[in-house]
C-alpha cells in the first residue's frame, strides 16, 4: 500500500507539468508521420506494420530520455532528494516507484498508438500474432531504457545533462552491431557484441518471433540498470 501510493505521487508529478504531455504527442506524431508519410504506407500496398515497430527503438532514444531526465535530476535541482531519502521507504522502493512511474508515461504512449493497427486493417489481411509480439518486444525495450534513462538522471546533476547521456548511452547500444559492421570487426568480439546489442535482440520481436533468450535479456537489463541507480543513490547518500 505505501509502495504504490509512491507510484501515485510520481505519477502526479509528471502530469502534474507539461512534460508527459509533450513528449507523449512527439513520440505520436513522430511515430505515426513515419509510417504514413515518410514510410510511405499508403504507397506500399502491403498492410504491414513492420518498418512502424521497427521505428519505436529509434524514437525511444529521444522519447524516453526525455521523460526520465527528472526523476533523480529535478529532486537533486530543487534539493527535494535528502526530504525524499528521509521517508520510510527504502532507497530500492524509491528507485523502483520512479521507474514504475516513469514506465507508465511509456505504456501511456504505446496504448494511444492503439488504433494504428486497426486503421491498417482497412488496408488489407492483418494477422494479430504479429503485432502482439511486435508491442510486447516494444514493451521490454521500453523497460530496459526507461531503466538506463533513471540511472542517467541518478549519476547527473541536471535534467540537460541527464537528458543528454541517456540518449548517447541508447544510442550506443542501438548501433553497437552496426558500428562492429561498419569497422569490419568479427570473430568472438562480433559475437559478443551481437548478444549484447539491443538492436539485435529487438529485430526477431519485430520479425513476429518470442525468443525467450531475447525476453530474458531485457528483463536482466532492466533489473541491471535498476540495481546500478540503487547503488548511486546509496554512494551519493554516503558521500
Amino acid at each position: 500500500m505505501r509502495f504504490t501510493s509512491l507510484v501515485r505521487k510520481e505519477l502526479r508529478q509528471y502530469f502534474n507539468t507539461p512534460t508527459a504531455y509533450v513528449a507523449i504527442v512527439f513520440f505520436l506524431a513522430a511515430t505515426s508521420g513515419w509510417l504514413f508519410y515518410v514510410d510511405g504506407f499508403f504507397a506500399r500496398g502491403v498492410a504491414t506494420l513492420r518498418p512502424y515497430f521497427a521505428l519505436m527503438p529509434v524514437m525511444f532514444v529521444f522519447f524516453v530520455p526525455a521523460v526520465t531526465m527528472r526523476t533523480w535530476a529535478e529532486e537533486r535541482r530543487t534539493r527535494s532528494d535528502e526530504f525524499l531519502m528521509a521517508l520510510p521507504y527504502s532507497t530500492g522502493e524509491i528507485v523502483c516507484a520512479k521507474a514504475i512511474a516513469s514506465f507508465c508515461v511509456l505504456a501511456l504512449a504505446l496504448l494511444l498508438t492503439a488504433p494504428v493497427p486497426f486503421f491498417a486493417t482497412m488496408f488489407g489481411r492483418f494477422d494479430p500474432g504479429p503485432i502482439v509480439t511486435e508491442y510486447l518486444g516494444t514493451v521490454l525495450f521500453g523497460a530496459a531504457a526507461t531503466a538506463a534513462g533513471c540511472l542517467a538522471s541518478a549519476i547527473t546533476r541536471n535534467q540537460i545533462t541527464a537528458f543528454l547521456v541517456a540518449a548517447a548511452a541508447l544510442g550506443f547500444f542501438l548501433v553497437l552491431d552496426t558500428i562492429v559492421v561498419f569497422v569490419g570487426l568479427g570473430g568472438v568480439f562480433a559475437r559478443v557484441v551481437s548478444y549484447v546489442s539491443w538492436s539485435a535482440r529487438f529485430e526477431s520481436f519485430v520479425k513476429g518471433i518470442i525468443d525467450t533468450r531475447d525476453v530474458v535479456f531485457f528483463v536482466a537489463v532492466t533489473a541491471v540498470m535498476l540495481r546500478l541507480t540503487v547503488h548511486s543513490i546509496e554512494a551519493g547518500k554516503s558521500r
